[in-house]
């Protein structure tokens, strides 16, 4: 059983490797719409990762008046769903 499941775990690695490295055409110096795409999904990745996580340190020492105790619940309510959304579960 062991054996069949890393296997199949050294498939999904390698097809993964194979998809995540598209060739890009460009020359040096200069970048094609694969390249831009790369650098846009990475730039995006990582502004909503550093969003997150000043939002869910920061969220507690906000003073919203009486919907303090709404506010941060709602807020933790949509930061653990958008973490579920962002990361793959196998």
């Amino acid at each position: 059983m062991l054996m069949e499941e890393m296997q199949i775990y050294e498939k999904q690695r390698n097809s993964l490797i194979i998809k995540m490295t598209k060739k890009t055409t460009s020359p040096r110096f200069k970048i094609d719409k694969v390249g831009l795409l790369k650098v846009g999904k990475g730039a995006l990745i990582s502004g909503v990762a550093v969003a997150l996580t000043y939002l869910a340190e920061n969220i507690g020492s906000i003073d919203f008046g009486n919907s303090t105790a709404l506010v941060v619940g709602v807020a933790a309510v949509v930061i653990n769903f958008l973490r579920k959304l962002l990361i793959k579960y196998q």
